[in-house]
C-alpha cells in the first residue's frame, strides 16, 4: 500500500510545471492569453501613436509645378499662425503646411499625394495654379466662395485670385508653362469647408475662411 502511494506521489511530482503548461494552460487558457496580450499591445501602440503625433490646428496645401522653399513659404506660415491661433486648446499653434511639387521625376506619386490631400478632411485651404484649380473645382470638390462674399469670377466661383498677395510674392515665377501638365504660378486659393466635422472641424472651417481673407487682403505694393 505504501509503495502505491509513493508511486502516485512521484507521478504527481513528475507532472509539475511542464505538465500544467502543456495539458492545462495550452489546452484551456492559451487562446484567451493570446487575445489579452494582443489587446494590450494594440492599446499600447495606439496610445504611443496618439501621444507622439503632432496635433495640427489647421492643414494647408500648396500645390505647384515647381519647388517652393521653406523661406518662400514662411510668410504664409506666419500669417496662418497669427490668424488661426490655437483651435484645439492644447496650448500650441501648429500649422500643417503641405507643399506638393507636381513637376518632378516622381510626378505620379506627387499627383497621388495631391488627390489624397483633396480628399483629406483636415485640409480646408488649398493654394494652386490655374489649371489645377479649374480641373478640381469642376469636379465639385471646392466650396462656392460667393457665399463668403469673396469677389470671385462668375465662371469660376470656387476659386479666389491671390496672385497679387504679398504673402505669396516670393513664390517662384514660371517662365515655361508648356509641357504635358501646363504648370503656371500659384495664383488661386480654394476652400473645402464642407468637409468640416464636429466642433473642431467647424473651427477649422471658420479659420480657413479668415485666413483666405487675410491672404487676399495683403496686397503686394
Amino acid at each position: 500500500m505504501d509503495n502505491n502511494n509513493d508511486n502516485e506521489n512521484n507521478n504527481g511530482n513528475k507532472k509539475g510545471f511542464m505538465y500544467w503548461w502543456v495539458n492545462v494552460f495550452m489546452f484551456h487558457y492559451f487562446k484567451y492569453a493570446v487575445g489579452g496580450l494582443t489587446l494590450v499591445i494594440l492599446i499600447l501602440v495606439l496610445t504611443l501613436d496618439a501621444t507622439g503625433k503632432t496635433k495640427y490646428d489647421i492643414a494647408i496645401a500648396v500645390v505647384a509645378g515647381y519647388g517652393i522653399s521653406e523661406d518662400e513659404l514662411e510668410p504664409l506660415l506666419n500669417l496662418a499662425a497669427d490668424v488661426v491661433g490655437d483651435l484645439d486648446g492644447d496650448g500650441a499653434v501648429n500649422i500643417d503646411l503641405f507643399n506638393i511639387n507636381l513637376n518632378t521625376t516622381d510626378a505620379m506619386n506627387q499627383f497621388s499625394r495631391f488627390e489624397l490631400t483633396v480628399a483629406d478632411e483636415e485640409f480646408m485651404l488649398i493654394l494652386l495654379d490655374n489649371r489645377r484649380s479649374v480641373s478640381i473645382g469642376e469636379r465639385g470638390d471646392f466650396d462656392n466662395l460667393d457665399k463668403y462674399d469673396f469677389a470671385v469670377e462668375e465662371d469660376y466661383p470656387y476659386r479666389l485670385y491671390i496672385g497679387d498677395s504679398e504673402i505669396i510674392a516670393d513664390f517662384p515665377k514660371v517662365t515655361d508653362s508648356g509641357g504635358t501638365y501646363e504648370f503656371t504660378e500659384v495664383e488661386y486659393a480654394c476652400l473645402q469647408t464642407w468637409k468640416a466635422k464636429g466642433s473642431l472641424g467647424e473651427k477649422r472651417a471658420d479659420a480657413a475662411v479668415r485666413l483666405l481673407r487675410a491672404i487676399a487682403d495683403a496686397k503686394a505694393e
